[in-house]
């Protein structure tokens, strides 16, 4: 259950105490971080009574929400509190801001840590899926030298030669007893960056361009729906989240495969 679905801090609150009935005292238990008597969030929850914004914020620490998440639900709170129609308009406008900002995985995904290596290499390092296959493959024991790297990808070895050359000489490989090994693992491209179309045309072409029939481990998908612009937004949401928990399985994960994940959501 996503807090940014629902337009009334309230209607969320007896959601998640629906959905946690099973749990003892639940509501109690939000109660004590609000700081407040039981008896006065069922008035809250079934009534016109309004909580305060620091028994919101106590809320959204016991619910350990993102920075995001707290600011949204403190928004829904000061829109049920709101006497003034401007401010209102104020509010609902800085809730749909918020919205939008939660669909944008740039806002949820953390970048390389040192970026400025990244953005120093970025128009080579995302100028062909090349790159960044044999960088990854840096990574899996057993595929890191030359010859291997060659083998797996298909490639001629002065190309893989001058690739990992360039990896090197901007940290992102480096040269262990007869091993290439990566030094950066976890890089994230911002939607807004000049080479992001780039990124996606070529792992797009490298997926249409697949010579072998695919596996029972893999999937190719293509739909083409009509919607709701309302449900589309809902779609984005499960997307965007399958998508963070793709990247947190794969940075826990034991490097053995090198794989690629291509996710399309269009308006045509």
């Amino acid at each position: 259950m996503s807090i940014y679905e629902f337009n009334s801090y309230k209607n969320f609150l007896k959601k998640l105490i629906n959905e946690n009935q099973e749990e003892r005292a639940y509501q109690k238990k939000l109660a004590i971080a609000a700081g407040c008597q039981p008896s006065y969030l069922s008035q809250v929850l079934n009534g016109k009574v309004q909580i305060t914004p620091d028994q919101a914020y106590g809320i959204t620490n016991f619910l350990k929400f993102t920075e995001l998440e707290t600011e949204f639900f403190l928004a829904l709170v000061s829109l049920e509190r709101s006497v003034q129609q401007s401010f209102s308009h104020f509010i609902q406008k800085k809730i749909e801001e918020m919205r939008n900002a939660n669909l944008r995985l740039t806002t949820k995904i953390k970048q390389t840590s040192n970026p400025k290596v990244l953005e120093s290499f970025a128009n080579t390092y995302y100028s062909s899926w090349i790159y960044i296959a044999i960088h990854i493959l840096c990574t899996i024991p057993g595929i890191q030298s030359e010859n291997e790297i060659c083998e797996r990808l298909g490639l001629q070895r002065n190309t893989v030669t001058k690739v990992l050359s360039e990896l090197k000489e901007n940290g992102f490989v480096k040269y262990n007893q007869g091993n290439w090994e990566s030094n950066l693992k976890n890089i994230h491209l911002a939607d807004n960056h000049t080479m992001i179309s780039r990124h996606h045309s070529n792992w797009r072409f490298r997926a249409a361009n697949q010579l072998h029939p695919i596996s029972e481990t893999e999937i190719q998908y293509t739909g083409v729906y009509s919607i709701s612009k309302k449900d589309m937004k809902k779609i984005k949401h499960i997307l965007n989240e399958s998508i963070i928990t793709i990247r947190n399985i794969a940075q826990k994960s034991q490097e053995e495969e090198l794989i690629n994940v291509n996710i399309d959501l269009l308006q045509i």
